[in-house]
């Protein structure tokens, strides 16, 4: 998830190291959206996932803010938004297109 800022760093060196391209994807939703789909999950028998409420809210609360120099490299995108979505996929083939 890189939540923390020294977790993004450890990524952003490694992908230094092997001279690949680096793009945060910075994905947002409203608490209500998020717990509304955590509950959709939980309902199902397939979920993978061991997140909680108690987990969600743990992430939401330690989640550190982008600085410049990651807001530089990222592309922020409102997940719960059709036009968002579809806006990131235009902006990812044009980040692509100029690698």
């Amino acid at each position: 998830a890189y939540l923390k800022q020294q977790q993004r760093q450890a990524a952003h060196q490694v992908v230094e190291q092997t001279g690949a391209p680096m793009l945060i994807l910075d994905c947002r939703a409203a608490d209500a959206v998020i717990s509304a789909r955590l509950a959709q999950r939980q309902t199902g028998e397939q979920d993978p996932s061991d997140a909680t409420q108690a987990v969600i809210d743990a992430q939401q609360l330690n989640r550190q803010a982008l600085d410049q120099a990651e807001q530089a490299i990222s592309i922020s995108v409102d997940t719960d938004d059709a036009s968002s979505l579809d806006s990131l996929i235009a902006r990812l083939r044009n980040y692509l297109q100029g690698l």
